[in-house]
């Protein structure tokens, strides 16, 4: 379904009577360490350029709800995105997100890529930090922290802030 929508055809959003998003918050609790954790709801939009304007799209909301609204810039974009969601749903704008992506495939692609690339980025720093922690806990045992330091190409003030001397 590929319909034309454009800045002159948004409305203002429409309040649904019965929906809350009072369920899926409640759904979406986790107990962790110490501390209650909550997965927070997230809502999909597209956007694309219409002129001067990004016209959104909020493809994921519950029935009878349409979301649509407009922005300058993407960040506009995003935040009147949000707006829309909340004033729909009658919910604060804190207990959701939008994950706003382009309409066109090539450029929401582009951004899935960089997305996936980002993560596995950070993933490899994680393990790269643990591995490096490791190794300044087991060199400063067999050398001084001056010379793990520069074993590892890091200050011998990091080599003690990783591997601290018990005692």
């Amino acid at each position: 379904m590929n319909e034309q929508w454009g800045p002159s055809q948004i409305r203002p959003p429409r309040r649904p009577r019965s929906h809350q998003l009072g369920d899926a918050r409640k759904e979406g609790e986790k107990e962790g360490k110490g501390r209650r954790m909550v997965n927070t709801p997230t809502f999909h939009a597209v956007a694309r350029q219409d002129g001067a304007y990004w016209a959104v799209h909020i493809t994921d909301l519950p029935d009878g709800c349409v979301g649509v609204t407009q922005g300058r810039t993407w960040i506009e974009a995003r935040r009147m995105a949000s707006d829309v969601v909340s004033a729909l749903l009658d919910v604060p704008e804190e207990s959701f997100k939008v994950e706003l992506r382009p309409e066109d495939p090539e450029l929401a692609d582009l951004v899935n890529e960089a997305e996936k690339t980002r993560e596995e980025a950070d993933k490899a720093a994680k393990k790269a930090a643990e591995a490096l922690a490791t190794a300044a806990r087991i060199l400063t045992e067999k050398v001084t922290v001056r010379d793990a330091g520069a074993i590892l190409g890091v200050s011998h003030q990091y080599v003690a802030k990783l591997a601290p001397k018990s005692g």
